[in-house]
């Protein structure tokens, strides 16, 4: 409902071939990791220079996954879960990547990633979305138009979610880079009844991407 604050981070909601598929990505989360990582959050890759990096000293020319915390920062893709072994020696597959957690000597952690820059993802905005009037109809106007995220690392570490939002009131003008393109107003049932509603559901694509040319805004 979107009078209701309840993000849920970049959630998929639909792909084109009509199958939404994460990919397994194995080695490229660190153990030592003493950042959080939840479902729905956007990521992407860096490369080390023999730094520490969120808790790692990163070797140069290391590939590893960071999440994204900034609005200038391209996105690679949204966290879909983390495969693991405990330090008992347990298999563990779990929502979201709890900061330092401890893993079994020499085993790999196996992130899974929605990558595929087709997916359309559904998010909440933090806030009311500028309204415009339009033959004396309030209505807000956003198909088309980017924006870039807010409450990057925000997520509950009980269900592992993010609470990743859309920053309502960073819209940026026509031919600048966004980090998510508005598609539509998301039809969930309830969603946007009012054009007053402060948190609408909208869904997106990725447009400040790492691997595919940068879209900007219209």
């Amino acid at each position: 409902m979107s009078a209701t604050a309840l993000p849920s981070g970049l959630q998929p909601a639909y792909h084109p071939s009509g199958e939404i598929r994460s990919v397994a990505h194995t080695g490229i989360l660190l153990a030592g990791t003493n950042v959080n990582i939840f479902k729905n959050q956007p990521v992407a890759l860096a490369i080390g220079t023999g730094a520490t990096v969120n808790g790692v000293a990163i070797p140069a020319g290391q590939v590893y996954l960071a999440p994204v915390v900034a609005t200038g920062t391209a996105i690679w893709g949204v966290f879909a879960g983390v495969e693991y072994v405990d330090n008992t020696g347990a298999p563990q597959e779990t929502n979201c990547w709890i900061a330092s957690t401890t893993v079994f000597t020499n085993t790999a952690i196996t992130a899974w990633i929605w990558e595929d820059p087709a997916i359309v993802y559904t998010i909440q905005t933090d806030g009311a979305l500028p309204v415009i009037a339009a033959a004396g109809t309030p209505f807000a106007q956003v198909d088309g138009k980017e924006y870039n995220l807010s409450a990057f690392t925000s997520g509950s570490t009980t269900v592992g979610l993010s609470q990743c939002t859309i920053a309502a009131g960073s819209v940026v003008g026509t031919g600048t880079q966004g980090q998510v393109m508005v598609l539509k107003t998301d039809p969930t049932i309830l969603n946007n009844l009012s054009t007053s509603d402060p948190f609408v559901q909208l869904q997106v694509k990725i447009a400040r991407s790492q691997y595919v040319a940068p879209v900007v805004s219209i």
